[in-house]
């Protein structure tokens, strides 16, 4: 769904920016920047839902995901 991809691109973004426009997007995101993410696709999502899938994609245990993969993760769908 383009409209969906826009969405987590654009939360994606304003994530790693700290929400300031202009900011250069991170390289990867940690839970609590993933959050509002996931809250903009799925406003309904509860907070243990987001760590577990947040868990599924942090195959590494690092405590970050890649932004790319994440975007990717979140429109499978």
């Amino acid at each position: 769904d383009p409209a969906r991809l826009a969405t987590v691109t654009a939360a994606a973004a304003a994530a790693g920016a700290g929400g300031r426009p202009g900011s250069p997007a991170p390289a990867a995101l940690d839970l609590d920047a993933a959050m509002p993410i996931f809250r903009a696709v799925e406003p309904g999502i509860t907070h243990a839902e987001i760590q577990r899938r947040f868990a599924e994609m942090d195959e590494d245990g690092s405590g970050e995901i890649e932004v790319n993969e994440f975007v990717e993760f979140i429109n499978r769908d």
